[in-house]
């Protein structure tokens, strides 16, 4: 059962990112405390804790402005931890 939920939410997340403009920045709720910012490059984890916020993979650096806004609304925490999981353009 748990394998179906993910196929199914992996189909809509993937049908939300394909029909978004180039450039945008959409904020995903995934569970709890984490969201997916999606849009312009590789997706992006956030994850908000008490007193501070968690970003793997922060995207291109022309995409800076959006993704902080973008993270922005979901808390004013500031950002204290980042994870990069490649050294590609797309995840720096």
């Amino acid at each position: 059962m748990t394998r179906v939920v993910l196929t199914i939410l992996l189909l809509v997340l993937m049908g939300s990112v394909a029909s978004m403009q180039a450039g945008q920045v959409q904020v995903l709720p995934v569970q709890g405390n984490v969201y997916m910012l999606a849009g312009a490059g590789a997706n992006i984890a956030v994850q908000v804790g008490q007193d501070a916020v968690m970003v793997v993979d922060t995207n291109e650096a022309a995409m800076s402005d959006q993704v902080l806004a973008a993270i922005k609304t979901i808390t004013p925490l500031p950002i204290r931890y980042i994870i990069n999981t490649s050294g590609d353009p797309d995840h720096i």
